[in-house]
């Protein structure tokens, strides 16, 4: 007998406990949290998201919708809404607007409990706008003194004296690669045209550099879609 068959038999008997035995034997984890959802049994449907969150993340935003589904689930639910909320904000998996849309389909979730939610959005947003100003802060602050650099390099000659290789601490022979960060390497040990020394750190700069533009185009695009809907 194939699976599609197994399936169907517990619901053409209306056997719940049976199709949610069989979900879980052949991994069908969204289909038993669904059953239970269907079934209205919120003790069930928390019991199988903590069960399976780390293997089916999108179940916090099928609970969420759940949960938010009727005066008497948010009930039940208790303070289970307030910690999905609270995972689904920490992990990022549904974004702030998709969050407010889902409490605000039903009209049942609490003016106090989307208040709470945008309070912590908001508090985040400034805690990322704060947290960017610093660096900001510390970016001018390195960029002038890299432009005294630059400016001391086109006036004035570089000597370099290292006798050892940066990278294999060997004695440097011909040919050598020196660079205006002062490090010197053979050439046989560089992999890039860039100094492996300074490598890492101009590597986290581009990256906070990307997470930051990534950053301002994600809370524009919230700010603009919330005033819009």
């Amino acid at each position: 007998i194939d699976t599609s068959s197994v399936l169907l038999l517990p619901d053409l008997e209306k056997f719940r406990e049976g199709t949610i035995l069989v979900s879980e034997r052949f991994g069908f984890k969204y289909d038993v949290f669904r059953s239970y959802t269907a079934a209205r049994d919120t003790k069930g449907t928390i019991k199988t998201l903590h069960k399976y969150d780390s293997e089916e993340p999108q179940l916090y935003a099928a609970a969420l919708a759940y949960f938010t589904s009727s005066t008497e689930i948010l009930k039940e639910a208790g303070d289970e809404v307030e910690k999905v909320l609270k995972k689904i904000d920490e992990d990022g998996l549904m974004a702030s607007l998709q969050v407010i849309q889902t409490l605000s389909v039903t009209h049942v979730a609490t003016m106090g409990l989307v208040k709470r939610y945008l309070s912590t959005v908001v508090q985040r947003e400034q805690d990322e706008i704060a947290n960017n100003r610093r660096l900001i802060d510390i970016y001018r602050k390195d960029t002038t003194t890299k432009l005294g650099e630059i400016e001391e390099l086109s006036t004035t000659p570089v000597s370099f004296s290292a006798t050892r290789c940066s990278t294999c601490d060997m004695t440097l022979d011909l040919p050598i690669v020196h660079f205006l960060c002062k490090p010197s390497h053979h050439q046989r040990c560089l992999k890039e045209l860039e100094c492996p020394i300074c490598a890492p750190k101009n590597a986290t700069v581009r990256q906070v550099k990307k997470a930051q533009e990534e950053s301002a185009s994600r809370h524009g695009l919230f700010w603009d879609d919330l005033q819009k809907s």
